[in-house]
């Protein structure tokens, strides 16, 4: 069905079409003989059983809706009986009669082969499925029909109605409808076409969200998605994936419907509140929706089929604020009444910049930070206050803003200066700083970590934040005057870079109490709980060779050997020392410079940027006992064309919003860099940074976290088996 027919989800189809008039000596069909059909509707359903306006064209209310087949639609027909073909499933398409839209001028079967034809049996059961993209297999045996709802529910068209409301058209292929009818082919005339009734198969869930309130100071709130949740032990209900219904012939009905544990199951359904404009590959004006004070949202989500209502208490649904912590309610009203319309109404929201301790709306702490998608910034603290000489800059906002704004990831490129001793041939008594270009600034690591420290100790419980460390050669030397002009020549720098980095572990970071260092262990099994408020250090060093210049095993630190710009298959990031066994890999994207004379190209950056966020999903899929992966996707850096991080900020973030926002299937994102990691009116929302920390912020909550312990085939109850409220207006 398309767009213009989305408000009517029929209770029921009548499939009957034209007939032939009996002849006066009834020829019964025969076995191999083509299976006709021919459909009409009814005149109109009752509300009860239907969703959309209730309303004719002068605004009256109804009690029922028209209904009105469209060009192409298809239907499944599955026969057991049936002689051929060998699946007894056919595919169907429909032509509507021109002059009247609820009956049909042409059944037509879809692809080559035979359509359903007459079996020996005398009596024959159909069961029809609309859409017929819905089905996924048949199995005559089992008489099962396999189906799958999407988790990510896209909304096709967004309208706005006169007073200003806005309505979310949901794709109407969602709306699966079933239908059944027995036939005694001993008593069917040739050429009589079948009846088939249609039902409507899935719960509908109609959520109203409310702007501000008339009296609000806030003149409107932008919405960036809105999920559906099950919670606490209903975290074993399934709202969403691959599904399998048995057809109860005795009955005439689609019978009991069981999730399919094949990893597609999942307790979470999301509606992103995001138009593209019906122009996916042009960016220019897209947006998240935005409802001004007393005005209304609304969205409908489709819920896998189920005879048991979803008590309530059992369902939240989580609505993300632009800027701010995200809002959620639990029904506590009334049950969801299976197979029926139910509708929400929420509170009205406020606009909000609340500090966005995001990592603490995840209900268990047991989740392994491996699921995360983090927002990361790119030489976090290049600023304007620290870039005095012409460098680049990065960043805007303090560390502070950038953690409140949701940022959980860290990158700082450093320089060191180091003493060689020459009885030890090591550089010892070094002293690690920030690297801006090629310049040495007088910031160091060392006070940046302390600065997170403070942060993490003023958050929320469960925040963590991760810093990678990068080496700037040129930014690097000694004191003495071994080297040519104090330089470290090409043959050392790397070796006291290494060299630093140890020493100010070994006897700063780790023994600073002014340093939140993790100093356990970082493997496949770490969760939330093993790392809150800390710091993890990862540390990456330029050449295989350079391992060599550790002489520890037990530096608290994951290592990651920089093997070029992208590895997408991903490299060993072990513990410790970059010479001990990998437990963890590094998945990345890590490239500053764009353009002609750059690591790389505009075309290429972005390709690679496409190619990571698929990689996730698909090792996400492929990796469910080990998740083990780390991502990284550098969306960061500037054009060598004028040095320009602005206009590189705009296409890259821009791009991810766009990329992320379309993608079907979600799966963790690991860290996410970005130029202009904040939500600043003169610096994050003129990039569209803004946009993109919220995407990635909002996709932790797009799908089921795996948590310690969970089975990672039910991963449906993964991150919600613990349960406990998310922020916001449950208390």
């Amino acid at each position: 069905m398309k767009i213009k027919i989305y408000s009517i989800l029929a209770a029921f189809l009548l499939i009957l079409g034209s007939c032939t008039e009996q002849e006066k000596v009834m020829v019964p069909v025969q076995t191999g003989d083509e299976i006709n059909f021919g459909f009409s509707t009814p005149e109109k359903v009752e509300t009860r059983t239907i969703y959309g306006k209730p309303f004719d064209d002068e605004g009256n209310p109804l009690n029922y809706f028209p209904i009105y087949w469209e060009d192409n639609d298809e239907i499944s027909i599955f026969c057991p009986q049936a002689s051929q073909p060998v699946t007894k499933l056919v595919n169907y398409s429909i032509t509507p009669d021109a002059t009247n839209p609820s009956t049909s001028s042409a059944v037509t079967k879809i692809g080559d082969g035979a359509g359903l034809q007459w079996g020996n049996e005398k009596v024959h059961r159909f069961f029809g499925i609309y859409p017929a993209s819905a089905v996924k297999n048949a199995d005559p045996a089992k008489q099962e029909i396999t189906m799958e709802i999407p988790r990510n529910q896209k909304v096709v068209d967004w309208t706005t109605d006169a007073e200003g409301n806005i309505e979310g058209v949901p794709d109407t292929d969602l709306a699966y409808m079933y239908a059944f009818h027995e036939v005694n082919k001993d008593t069917l005339p040739q050429g009589k076409s079948i009846p088939l009734i249609f039902h409507p198969l899935l719960t509908i869930l109609e959520i109203e969200v409310n702007g501000p309130a008339a009296s609000s100071a806030s003149e409107s709130v932008t919405i960036s998605n809105i999920n559906i949740e099950c919670t606490g032990e209903a975290g074993d209900i399934a709202l969403a994936g691959k599904f399998t219904c048995s057809l109860d012939e005795q009955h005439g009905t689609i019978g009991q419907c069981d999730p399919v544990n094949d990893g597609t199951i999942s307790n979470v359904i999301s509606i992103p509140c995001f138009d593209d404009n019906g122009t996916p590959d042009d960016y220019t004006d897209d947006t998240f929706m935005t409802i001004g004070r007393g005005k209304k949202l609304k969205v409908k989500a489709f819920i896998l089929p189920d005879e048991t209502p979803i008590a309530k208490r059992t369902l939240k649904i989580r609505v993300t604020v632009m800027g701010g912590a995200a809002k959620t309610k639990t029904l506590q009203t009334a049950d969801i009444v299976p197979k029926k319309v139910n509708r929400v109404s929420l509170p009205a929201l406020e606009a909000n910049n609340e500090s966005n301790n995001w990592m603490s709306s995840i209900p268990s702490g047991d989740t392994y930070i491996t699921e995360l998608s983090l927002p990361g910034s790119k030489f976090s603290v290049l600023t304007p206050d620290n870039c005095q000489n012409g460098q680049v800059i990065h960043q805007n906002a303090s560390i502070q803003e950038q953690f409140n704004a949701g940022v959980r990831a860290f990158i700082i490129q450093t320089g060191c200066v180091a003493n060689y001793e020459l009885v030890t041939h090591s550089f010892e008594n070094g002293e690690l700083y920030v690297a801006a270009d090629n310049d040495r600034l007088t910031l160091k690591v060392a006070d940046v970590l302390k600065d997170l420290t403070t942060v993490l100790n003023n958050s929320a419980e469960k925040e963590f934040v991760i810093v990678q460390l990068t080496l700037s050669s040129a930014a690097s030397r000694t004191d003495n005057n071994d080297y040519e002009d104090g330089w470290l020549t090409t043959k050392n720098y790397f070796k006291a870079w290494l060299n630093t980095i140890e020493y100010q572990i070994k006897n700063f970071y780790m023994k600073d109490p002014n340093i939140a260092l993790y100093t356990g262990e970082i493997t496949n099994n770490t969760v939330i709980n093993d790392v809150k408020h800390k710091i993890i250090l990862r540390i990456s060093y330029n050449n295989d060779s350079d391992k060599e210049y550790i002489s520890s095993s037990d530096l608290p630190a994951l290592f990651q050997w920089w093997n070029g710009a992208y590895q997408p298959d991903g490299i060993d990031m072990p513990w410790g020392s970059p010479k001990n066994a990998a437990t963890m890999k590094s998945s990345y994207l890590e490239v500053t410079n764009v353009g002609d004379g750059g690591e790389i190209s505009k075309t290429d950056k972005e390709k690679y940027i496409k190619e990571l966020f698929q990689k996730s999903v698909d090792m996400y899929l492929d990796n469910t006992e080990e998740h083990n992966i780390l991502f990284m996707v550098d969306l960061g850096g500037y054009y060598t064309t004028g040095k320009d991080s602005k206009q590189l900020a705009l296409d890259m973030n821009t791009l991810g919003v766009s990329e992320l926002q379309k993608r079907g299937n979600n799966a963790g994102l690991g860290i996410v860099l970005m130029n202009f990691a904040d939500r600043r009116d003169d610096s994050g929302k003129l990039y569209k940074s803004d946009w993109l920390l919220q995407t990635v912020v909002d996709n932790n909550f797009k799908f089921g976290l795996r948590t310690k312990g969970s089975s990672t085939t039910r991963t449906y109850n993964a991150s919600y088996k613990s349960g406990g409220n998310a922020v916001g207006w449950d208390e």
